[in-house]
């Protein structure tokens, strides 16, 4: 004997099987154009990796999207210092011909922007001093350039007049700016 429920389950099924059957449009993947027709029928993406690229997308479009990405880096990086750096480290050590080509470049770049009439003695009171100035205080300080050697529109020399001290957090938000 059926049961109610049984029973009314297949009255449904009767009942939907008489239905005229509605023929489904062609519809796409909302990220890669794939026909997801014979998936279900609110479905916009073909797969979950779909779902989450276009997620991402939409993410970046967002106005705040930098800011919001930038403080969630300095949280993380906050409370997980070793973890960063663990990583960090691992990344530089995978990518060893990389920063070699860089410190290649860097160093052509000083040799050709450094006049041949400035001696290199003359600058190497500034690194000493910055070296010195981090020792005592303990607050790491870089010799920047005022005008970048490698500047997209100029171009500034190796020279002394060009040279200054600037904390390591200051140099790296000025980068490769006046």
């Amino acid at each position: 004997m059926e049961s109610r429920k049984e029973k009314a389950r297949l009255r449904a099924q009767a009942w939907r099987d008489k239905q005229p059957r509605k023929e489904r449009k062609y519809t796409a993947c909302g990220c890669c154009s794939v026909d997801i027709s014979n998936l279900h029928f609110n479905a916009r993406y073909c797969s979950e990796e779909c779902r989450r690229v276009v997620g991402r997308e939409s993410e970046r479009n967002h106005p705040d999207y930098t800011s919001r990405r930038r403080e969630t880096n300095l949280r993380y990086t906050a409370n997980n210092p070793d973890a960063r750096k663990e990583s960090s480290n691992k990344y530089r050590l995978n990518n060893r011909d990389y920063y070699a080509a860089r410190r290649a470049q860097r160093r052509a770049a000083q040799l050709e922007r450094t006049p041949p009439w400035v001696p290199s003695s003359s600058m190497d009171g500034m690194y000493a001093l910055a070296r010195k100035i981090t020792e005592l205080t303990g607050v790491q300080m870089e010799v920047d350039h005022i005008v970048p050697l490698q500047g997209e529109s100029i171009s500034g020399l190796h020279v002394p007049w060009n040279l200054q001290l600037l904390t390591q957090t200051a140099n790296r938000k000025k980068g490769n700016r006046q």
